[in-house]
């Protein structure tokens, strides 16, 4: 019930309040920012008498796409940063590079793709452990797939999982082996982590440089350690995320990197360092 002093009531505050600083972001970025952000993104699109979106319309698929990436974006960052700590020569290297970058508030989608050592971590990691590794599609239309006739209400299931441990596109496919995408480029139905074709996810490239920014924000200030507790489990809900809370410890980043060790099912997607 909505009273005051109840938790409902304090929600709903919140929501408000939220709600406001929303509305006052996509205003200010709106009016400062060329036309090649997100919110100019959804402020042009058009409905299908050709009408632009209301102010209301465009606050709502902003917080759609918020809600709809934070699990996915959440979860592959907590992946990445568990393989570069296991994985210590990669993270010394990816170190180096972060070091020699401009700094993280003078960063933008052109610096994030010119640090090619962190371009491969986030591919490698999206290889590994696709943030979604099963992907549903239903047939529309009758159709013919790998000599296979599919009719309306078929299902056509994609498997990244699967896709991205072909052996022949990617050697040593069990490997955590970022350094391979200096010399591999799989077609976008070799490599698809967010989906391919005309339902790829629209939010690829933001998926990919939130990863970036949260790496670059979180690496360059801590260096993490596993509790020697810590057990690395797994769960499918819709995207592949942790099962329950690793114990780390963040401590500031003095580069001092050692192998570190950690067991649970988290391996049943790629081999251990042999460093580690």
């Amino acid at each position: 019930m909505n009273i005051k002093g109840t938790p409902y009531h304090h929600v709903l505050q919140t929501a408000e309040t939220l709600k406001s600083y929303i509305r006052d972001w996509i205003a200010e970025n709106h009016a400062r920012m060329p036309d090649d952000n997100l919110v100019a993104a959804f402020a042009h699109l058009k409905d299908d008498e050709g009408n632009p979106p209301t102010a209301e319309q465009v606050f709502a698929y902003m917080v759609f796409y918020g809600f709809a990436s934070y699990e996915a974006l959440s979860s592959g960052t907590t992946w990445a940063l568990l393989l570069l700590m296991l994985h210590p020569d990669i993270l010394a290297d990816l170190l180096d590079e972060l070091s020699a970058a401009p700094a993280l508030d003078d960063t933008d989608h052109a610096t994030l793709s010119s640090l090619k050592l962190l371009d491969a971590v986030v591919k490698e990691v999206l290889r590994l452990i696709p943030p979604t590794p099963v992907v549903p599609l239903r047939v529309f239309a009758p159709c013919n797939v790998a000599g296979r006739d599919l009719y309306p209400s078929n299902r056509i299931v994609l498997f990244p999982h699967m896709t991205h441990r072909l052996p022949d596109v990617y050697g040593a496919p069990m490997r955590f082996h970022p350094a391979r995408w200096f010399n591999i480029n799989p077609s976008p139905y070799e490599y698809l982590p967010f989906s391919a074709g005309p339902r790829r996810c629209p939010g690829s490239w933001f998926g990919t440089d939130f990863i970036k920014v949260a790496l670059v924000a979180i690496l360059t200030r801590y260096r993490l350690e596993f509790d020697r507790r810590a057990r690395l489990d797994w769960r499918f809900a819709g995207i592949t995320m942790p099962k329950s809370g690793a114990l780390v410890r963040f401590v500031d980043q003095d580069r001092v990197l050692r192998a570190q060790s950690a067991r649970g099912t988290i391996f049943d997607f790629f081999e251990r360092s042999t460093m580690a």
